[in-house]
């Protein structure tokens, strides 16, 4: 069973000079939404009409997104990808090294989303049901880290995830190093 990347979130200090600057064309800046009971705002960067998102979360008040920044720092927090069975999907994974995660028992009853982790490594990945994927006009063609071993990346059956040494976004236009994205203040 495949997988297709929604969308890449990354965790920030302040989503507004990113979106204020020229790093992302303006007219793929969504809305910033504010979310009080998770103490974020975010802003999704792509097209409606398109898959494969880039999430900036601003993390503003305690809760998971803000305990998470003061852990690990800015950078990337997790990686959606929309399966088209969760449970058939979790059952592939036996032997490739990802584990579920705890508050996985929760959100999969409620909403048939899982979410993978792995000793040392500070990136969740985040797994959602979907009825069909979406399109193939997607605003992050690939998404490379040096974090995961083939065997990791491989079990996770997304071909647009693939292994580099830097964390780099290949969107449709033009490449960004997530430390490009975490410098702008």
């Amino acid at each position: 069973m495949i997988a297709h990347l929604n969308h890449v979130a990354i965790l920030v200090e302040n989503i507004t000079p990113i979106i204020q600057s020229n790093l992302f064309t303006n007219s793929k800046i969504g809305q910033i939404d504010q979310f009080d009971s998770e103490g974020t705002k975010e802003v999704y960067i792509g097209e409606i009409s398109q898959s494969a998102k880039v999430l900036l979360i601003e993390a503003f008040k305690e809760g998971p997104y803000l305990n998470a920044l003061n852990k690990r720092g800015a950078g990337l927090h997790h990686i959606a990808l929309d399966v088209l069975n969760t449970k058939k999907f979790v059952n592939q994974l036996v032997g490739t090294g990802w584990y579920l995660h705890p508050s996985s028992l929760n959100s999969y009853d409620s909403f048939k989303q899982v979410f993978l982790t792995r000793p040392n490594v500070a990136t969740l990945i985040e797994i959602n049901q979907v009825e069909q994927f979406e399109n193939n006009n997607s605003y992050i063609q690939k998404l490379s880290f040096p974090f995961l071993s083939e065997k990791l990346l491989n079990g996770l059956c997304c071909k647009q995830l693939i292994f580099d040494q830097k964390i780099k976004l290949f969107l449709e236009n033009k490449t960004l190093t997530i430390q490009e994205i975490l410098k702008i203040k």
